[in-house]
């Protein structure tokens, strides 16, 4: 995935929890299996190469953008992730979680993505 991809998937999955996600939660098996899984993700961190069935592509919010507005994007949904706003939406494949449960898995699905970057 193109870096500015990248930059819009990690908002768009951010941003979900505001304004609703656009996929339906997994059957409760599913469910079952990653509410196990979690913990482990948010202490060391996500499986690369994991796609949702049934989706091109295999995931959600990779649209094509100019860079400058990916990055705006990716900055704004930080800073409302930052805020501690209320989030109306639950993780469809987590459901309700604490604050700090949903802001560490946003910043591991970041690291997933931007991890590979050096400086």
């Amino acid at each position: 995935m193109p870096l500015i991809a990248v930059r819009g998937h990690v908002a768009a999955w951010i941003e979900y929890g505001y304004v609703g996600y656009p996929i339906k939660p997994p059957p409760f098996f599913i469910r079952w299996l990653l509410r196990m899984r979690l913990r482990k993700m948010l202490d060391v961190g996500m499986t690369k190469g994991v796609r949702i069935p049934g989706i091109k592509g295999g995931t959600l919010g990779i649209d094509d953008m100019q860079t400058g507005h990916a990055a705006n994007r990716l900055i704004e949904a930080l800073g409302r992730l930052a805020s501690s706003e209320a989030v109306p939406y639950d993780s469809p494949a987590f459901g309700k979680m604490s604050h700090e449960d949903r802001t560490k898995l946003n910043l591991r699905h970041a690291e997933l993505h931007l991890g590979f970057l050096q400086y």
